[in-house]
């Protein structure tokens, strides 16, 4: 280096050092001024702000650092926080004790794509299982979690007893679990696990007495179990539906056993004399997968069906021995997952691929169908529909993680509305980030949104509607003014909201992997 060269580093070298010694004195001299705001504590949400600038302007220095401090020791809005604010129904005893807010609810989270959906005929209880591995008991009054039963499997169906003292579960691992239920506080006594098949049991029917249960699954063979033998064991079935079963259900009577299935066709069966299992009637029934079947409740010779190719169709037992059709609805709301007639028979609800339930009247005599009422709320297709014993209340589970409850069939009016889900995230939770003033709370999860919490009084409130991706968000950051949310996550999109509005104002796209990490 030239000797011009060495004298124009050192010139420069000096006034970076002079530059950074008055920057030093400066924030010192800004530092002593926010302590003694602080030490008096006045206008608190100004002097925040005020210390959080002075951070972005000196970042990475002890100046910095003992700015984080004041603002550690500052009154926040999270001090105002109290546990009495938690409203009963949320609190367990499995709660930390330390607990000052729930954020959402707990009532009706299933923890995972709930699949089959069972109300007890005492009116207790709902029943729902999922791919989880999860079996919850709810409180059929108030949606609160009584019990989880369940295994490192999914559980595809579920039914209880006439008496509604034995639920019985169809495991995707091909087992049936079997439990006798007791009161709200004691846990049901595990029956058994018993070994059906290699595959996911989707279709399953206990007896009237319960001496016996029916079940298939993806292996075609429809299962006959005695449960009066010890230990229980299959006494007969039937190679029945190529391409697999999809629904079983027996009539009131305990007499005729219905299987339907991927071949588009239902079937009748009885078990004679010789515990033999008997073909009693078969039609090809839809253009597509049979889904499920329901008896009605008042007549066992009339049995209603739902399939993939969006019709429902309501059939009438001719001597025992085949099956005409009464009458054919196209569902509006596209393939029919699920049926359940009201304990009249006047009302048949089904729930839907468009993630809706619709209620039909029945006609008197000729059986038409006529759509009532559309309930929409869930977040994904429904997949199970039972109404309560005594008609006033239509419950649904769905692939978005929820089990809902609606008002019975209504007349023309307001669409009919959730009872029990109100706020919070439908699943499992990501990701946590607080505002700069410490006001707000935001965060990402499973059910593809972001949502915002404000926490500024003694119990925390949702801001509502929330911020939706088209993905699971996995990060999320403030933007430094507070007055925005940045998202990414499962999609590789960085998307920006903002709080007051949840209206998305900028996307970014270039990412070809999930996103992590952001800051801003």
């Amino acid at each position: 280096m030239s000797r011009v060269g060495r004298l124009a580093l050192f010139v420069a070298i000096s006034l970076l050092a002079n530059q950074s010694t008055e920057a030093g004195e400066a924030a010192e001299v800004e530092l002593k001024a926010l302590a003694e705001r602080a030490a008096a504590g006045m206008d608190v949400a100004k002097l925040r702000h005020d210390l959080l600038e002075f951070r972005r302007r000196y970042p990475g220095t002890g100046h910095a650092v003992a700015a984080a401090a004041l603002l550690r020791d500052l009154p926040s809005p999270l001090d105002k926080l109290s546990p009495a604010a938690i409203a009963e129904i949320e609190k367990f005893a499995w709660h930390p004790k330390e607990t000052v807010a729930i954020l959402g609810e707990h009532r009706g989270r299933q923890g995972g794509a709930a699949t089959a959906l069972a109300w007890s005929r005492n009116g207790k209880w709902l029943v729902s299982s999922s791919t989880n591995g999860y079996v919850r008991i709810w409180d059929a009054a108030t949606m609160r979690l009584l019990h989880t039963l369940g295994h490192g499997g999914g559980f595809s169906s579920a039914t209880f007893s006439k008496d509604s003292t034995l639920l019985a579960v169809g495991g995707g691992d091909g087992y049936v679990r079997l439990w006798e239920m007791q009161d709200d506080k004691t846990l049901p006594k595990a029956l058994g696990a018993y070994k059906v098949s290699s595959v996911a049991l989707l279709g399953l029917a206990l007896a009237p007495d319960k001496k016996w249960f029916v079940t298939g699954g993806g292996d075609s063979r429809l299962y006959y179990w005695d449960l009066t033998q010890e230990p229980p064991r299959e006494t007969t079935g039937a190679n029945t539906h190529p391409g697999g079963i999809q629904a079983v259900a027996v009539s009131n009577d305990g007499k005729t056993i219905a299987s339907a299935g991927a071949d588009k066709w239902i079937r009748l069966w009885f078990v004679d004399s010789q515990n033999q299992m008997r073909e009693r009637a078969a039609v090809e029934a839809h253009a597509g997968v049979v889904h499920c079947l329901a008896w009605h409740p008042l007549d066992d010779k009339v049995l209603a069906s739902g399939g993939a190719d969006g019709a429902i169709r309501i059939w009438g037992i001719v001597d025992g021995k085949s099956l005409r059709i009464k009458t054919t609805l196209k569902c509006k709301g596209g393939a029919v997952q699920s049926l359940a007639y009201s304990p009249t028979g006047k009302t048949l609800a089904a729930a839907c691929a468009d993630n809706t339930i619709r209620t039909y009247t029945v006609a008197a005599g000729s059986l038409a169908l006529t759509e009532k009422s559309v309930y929409e709320g869930h977040a994904a297709q429904a997949t199970g529909v039972a109404f309560s014993p005594d008609g006033s209340t239509i419950a649904s589970s769905s692939y978005d993680w929820t089990i809902r409850q609606w008002p019975g069939p209504l007349g023309a009016g307001p669409k009919p509305k959730d009872k029990t889900v109100k706020s919070g995230h439908l699943s499992h939770v990501y990701t946590l980030a607080f505002g700069p003033d410490e006001k707000g709370l935001a965060s990402g999860s499973y059910d593809a949104t972001a949502r915002y919490w404000e926490l500024g009084g003694v119990d925390v409130k949702e801001r509502s509607p929330p911020m939706k991706s088209d993905g699971y968000v996995y990060t999320l950051a403030f933007t430094p003014d507070g007055k925005s949310v940045v998202t990414g996550g499962q999609s590789g999109k960085i998307r920006t909201f903002d709080i007051a509005t949840s209206k998305m104002i900028h996307l970014l796209q270039g990412h070809t992997g999930y996103i992590n990490r952001l800051a801003c």
